[in-house]
C-alpha cells in the first residue's frame, strides 16, 4: 500500500495505479497517485533549493537558548 501525496488517499495495489516519474537515472523516483490529474498535479510543485530559495534558519541565535553542551 501507498498513499497519494495529493490526496492523502491510500492506494491499494499500486502496480495497477497511475504513476509519474520525478527526475531521470538512478535517482528517479516513481510516485503513485490516484489518476492522472493529481498526478500532474505532484510535478507541479516546485523543488526547494536550500542554498537560494530559502529565507529563514532554524537556528536558533538566542543567547539565552538552552546550550545541548
Amino acid at each position: 500500500m501507498t498513499t497519494d501525496p495529493i490526496t492523502g488517499e491510500d492506494l491499494s495495489n499500486p502496480e495497477v495505479r497511475h504513476f509519474v516519474v520525478e527526475s531521470e537515472g538512478r535517482l528517479a523516483v516513481k510516485i503513485y497517485t490516484e489518476s492522472e490529474e493529481t498526478g500532474r498535479r505532484c510535478l507541479d510543485i516546485g523543488i526547494e533549493h536550500p542554498g537560494r530559495d530559502l529565507r529563514y534558519t532554524l537556528d536558533n541565535p538566542d543567547p539565552n537558548a538552552a546550550d545541548d553542551n
